[in-house]
C-alpha cells in the first residue's frame, strides 16, 4: 500500500505522514489528542518534507473517505 510505503520511506508513523500530506500542501491541520506521546509524534509533521512527486502520488489515490469537512471546498 502506498501510504505504508511512504511512511517507511520518510521514517514516520502513518498518522504523521497523513498530517504531513496536508501540511506540505499548505492546509492547516488541527490534530486532537489527550495523549502526550501523540502530541510529540504529531509535532514531527513540522519537519517533514514530502516531495512533490510523492504528494502527486497520494493525490492520485482519489480516496474520498472523509472524517471531517473537505478543505478543497473552502479555498
Amino acid at each position: 500500500m502506498l501510504i505504508v510505503e511512504l511512511a517507511q520511506k520518510y521514517k514516520v508513523e502513518i498518522p504523521v505522514l497523513l498530517l504531513g500530506f496536508a501540511f506540505c500542501q499548505g492546509i492547516s491541520v488541527l490534530p486532537r489528542t489527550t495523549k502526550p506521546e501523540h502530541v510529540v509524534s504529531n509535532f514531527k509533521v513540522t519537519k517533514l518534507a514530502i516531495s512533490p512527486s510523492d504528494i502527486d502520488r497520494l493525490l492520485a489515490l482519489k480516496v474520498e473517505h472523509k472524517t471531517c469537512w473537505d478543505p478543497r471546498v473552502v479555498v
